[in-house]
């Protein structure tokens, strides 16, 4: 198996815990190496890194990616969170080997708590260049970022790519001309991107390779009306129950609760997180102190003391709101 991380050096050690994960849960595997589009990262977490893969004996290969950040910057596209890191994916032809046939992006903010060995068999539809799980933004943003309604939206923080597809699909060429359209400055930016250019090109995960805190923070009883879904468009409420009781990949999104390495975080997977990185060589980092605008403070505070459901409704109507002011109905 290929596993592919994007990060820089200050988001290195959140990335290095998720390998010592991957790795930990994944020994059964003859092959797993793992590619690193890294942006400056530091000697020192080069070092522990390396520690990582000897422990193991696996390979980890870090790739400079200076090359995509001048490409983006060319094309004009918008920082995300701070940087354009999330976008190095879409560069998979500059990335990986040509030898490589399939690929597993991840998120760097994850915890793999089994064993992946079911996507190395997982069966790609003819026209399928990627798998991911569905989710929902609220009804009415799929149009926003340019697709039907009814069509599939998705979450991209785990995605398996087929890459002899993706390379006959022409997918990175196809995303490049959806950047120079503006198709990336959206609100999820890259997951956006790839939503809106290659929708028809993209198959469905299990949901159990991409098991959300946010879904535990918002409550799974509350999910359908929370995004505008029923199980069409997102799974069964029993798959999502299935999921937690056994799940593959934890993704510790930061959504309402912080993210486990934030001070005073309520993260449903904190234990989760915490497990890995005392067994990791950044056992010692220190949390840290998040600096929130007023807005996200007030969020904060009303999430902590509010009863849920009124939590959720101010938050919904508030987010909705933002949205279609900035994007459009």
């Amino acid at each position: 198996m290929h596993v592919l991380y994007c990060c820089n050096d200050d988001y290195c050690p959140y990335t290095g815990i998720s390998i010592v994960s991957l790795f930990e849960n994944n020994k059964s595997l003859s092959e797993l190496v793992v590619y690193i589009a890294g942006l400056n990262i530091s000697a020192e977490n080069r070092l522990k890194l390396g520690r990582v893969a000897n422990k193991y004996g696996r390979e980890i290969n870090i790739i400079d990616a200076e090359q995509i950040e001048e490409q983006l910057i060319t094309n004009k596209v918008s920082d995300y969170r701070g940087n354009k890191i999330t976008f190095y994916r879409l560069f998979l032809d500059q990335l990986i080997p040509e030898k490589v046939e399939r690929l597993l992006y991840i998120d760097g903010d994850t915890i793999i708590v089994s064993s992946l060995e079911e996507l190395e068999t997982f069966c790609f539809e003819q026209n399928k260049a990627c798998a991911m799980i569905r989710e929902r933004v609220f009804k009415g943003y799929n149009r926003i970022i340019g697709i039907k309604e009814s069509d599939n939206y998705y979450n991209a923080g785990v995605t398996l790519f087929d890459m002899v597809n993706w390379r006959s699909l022409k997918c990175s060429s196809r995303l490049l001309d959806g950047v120079r359209e503006g198709r990336a400055n959206y609100h999820l930016a890259d997951q956006d991107l790839l939503c809106s250019v290659i929708n028809e090109n993209i198959q469905t995960l299990p949901v159990r390779f991409n098991v959300h805190s946010l879904w535990l923070s918002i409550g799974i009883e509350n999910l359908y009306w929370y995004f505008d879904v029923d199980e069409r468009n997102l799974y069964s409420i029993d798959d999502i129950y299935e999921a937690l009781e056994n799940p593959a990949i934890l993704h510790c999104s930061v959504g309402n609760t912080g993210a486990p390495w934030q001070k005073g975080n309520k993260n449903p997977f904190k234990k989760e997180w915490e497990k890995y990185k005392n067994i990791s060589p950044w056992k010692d980092i220190k949390n840290v102190k998040v600096k929130r605008k007023m807005s996200r403070k007030i969020r904060w505070i009303m999430y902590l003391l509010l009863p849920r459901i009124l939590y959720l409704k101010i938050f919904k109507y508030h987010n909705v709101k933002h949205l279609k002011r900035r994007y459009g109905n």
